[in-house]
Parts: structure tokens; C-alpha cells; sequence
């Protein structure tokens, strides 16, 4: 299957210039008369090859060579999700703060809808669905990172991107735990590591 055929959500201003995916999964389905109950196990997906581009500048904006869904669960209507490990590799973002303090991916995000944030905002108060991913890994990754935002402009590359996020959860009483690493240009090796847990 190829991602740029078939994927027709992307943001106004984003275009998808290239991709695969494939998936397996076990998919059962009750249809009672009280209500639909779905569960989804033993799933696995593939993405080969992801480029998203901006349509103005034709700038690239996020790429990765693959990125791998591990043993994913899934069940309706509880929306209860689990996810044994994701890995990411070959990845790249261009991430540019403005003159306006505005982050550049944030003008690809619609704006918001008051009343159906609302309305979303008391469903997930009434049930916040169980969310559990085991380990997300990244290796080979390239951020380019500027802020023209200061008086002198600040600029960096983050190559060799590595390292895992783990324990990945909604749950506030949950810490996940975090590893990151990559030689930044002209600033030497960068590292990250520590607990995190969800606001």
C-alpha cells in the first residue's frame, strides 16, 4: 500500500511525497443488542520510507526510513490501547521557532473548535481510556533546529539521534523514562536522560 495514495488527512499545506505500509492483525467483533464490542490483538505495522513536505517552500518538514508497531491491542468502546514497542530509524525534523515565538509545525495544526473541545473535554472526564506503550527506540535521527526569535539567531544541527523512551503511560502516578543522545555542531555531545511523568 502506498501511504501518498491513500493518506487524505494531512494538514492543508503538508504533502506526503513518498511511503509503505503494511500491517497484520487479529480483529473480532461482537454485534449485540445492547452494544458493538471490538478487540484488536497481535497487531503489527511497517512504514518504509516517510517524507512530508511543505507545500510553499517544498522544504522537507519530518522524515524516517522505517518505523516499526510491535504487538499492538486494541479494544471499543473502552478505546483501551497497548503497544509492546515502536522504533523509529533514519529520522529527520526541521523544527524553526519565528520571529513571532511561533513554532513552524504549529501553522499546519487547524484551529480549534471551542464547543467541540468542550464536548471532548467532558468525554474524556467521564473515562480517560488506558493508554500503555512498553519502549519507543530511535537510532540514526537528524534534528535541524533554529530560532529566529532572538536578537542574535540561533542555529543547530543534532545528528546521530539515539536512544529510548520507556513506560510510555496516561496514567500521573507513572513515570516514563527517557534516554536520549546526539552530537550537536559545534557544541559537542548532547544527552538527555531521566523520568518524565504525564501532566
Amino acid at each position: 500500500m502506498t501511504l501518498a495514495d491513500t493518506f487524505g488527512f494531512l494538514p492543508n499545506g503538508l504533502r506526503l511525497v513518498g511511503g509503505s505500509f503494511g500491517a497484520s492483525a487479529r480483529i473480532l467483533a461482537d454485534f449485540g443488542t445492547s452494544a458493538v464490542h471490538v478487540s484488536m490483538t497481535n497487531a503489527n505495522a511497517n512504514i518504509k520510507r516517510f517524507d512530508l513536505y511543505d507545500d510553499a517552500s517544498n522544504r522537507r518538514v519530518f522524515s524516517f526510513d522505517t518505523f516499526y508497531i510491535k504487538n499492538m491491542r486494541f479494544a471499543y468502546p473502552s478505546m483501551d490501547t497497548a503497544i509492546d514497542g515502536m522504533a523509529l530509524s533514519g529520522f529527520y525534523a526541521s523544527l524553526d521557532i519565528d520571529q513571532n515565538k511561533t513554532l513552524n509545525i504549529m501553522k499546519y495544526m487547524p484551529p480549534s473548535d471551542k464547543k467541540a473541545q468542550s464536548a471532548q473535554n467532558s468525554a474524556i472526564k467521564s473515562k480517560t481510556p488506558a493508554l500503555r506503550i512498553g519502549k519507543i527506540s530511535l537510532a540514526d535521527g537528524r534534528i535541524d533546529f533554529s530560532d529566529r526569535s532572538l536578537a542574535q539567531r540561533f542555529r543547530t544541527s543534532l545528528t546521530d539521534v539515539v536512544g529510548t523512551v520507556g513506560g510510555i503511560t496516561l496514567d500521573k502516578n507513572v513515570s516514563s523514562s527517557i534516554d536520549l543522545r546526539a552530537n550537536s555542531g559545534g557544541y559537542g555531545k548532547v544527552a538527555i536522560f531521566g523520568d518524565v511523568t504525564p501532566d
